[in-house]
């Protein structure tokens, strides 16, 4: 796992929840990687992963388009924590 300060920030909420289920959908193109999230929530319970390709919404213009590709990949953590 890669030192990222947004990855401390959520390993902290995600070990602090005092819930049973967590679940969190993030694409491929947020600032933590899908490999620290599951690296993360798997320290705290059985952890599944669910994806799906989706069409990305483009509200740019072509010419001025920072992400290039057609599809993003959506992700769906889930996060069935320990001790409940």
């Amino acid at each position: 796992m890669c030192f990222n300060p947004f990855t401390t920030s959520f390993e902290d909420l995600i070990k602090n929840a005092n819930f049973k289920y967590i679940f969190l959908s993030y694409n491929n193109e947020g600032i933590i990687s899908e490999d620290d999230i599951k690296n993360i929530m798997s320290k705290y319970g059985t952890y599944d992963l669910k994806t799906k390709d989706y069409q990305r919404f483009k509200a740019d213009k072509i010419e001025n388009r920072n992400h290039k590709a057609d599809l993003t990949d959506e992700y769906l953590h889930i996060l069935q924590k320990d001790g409940f």
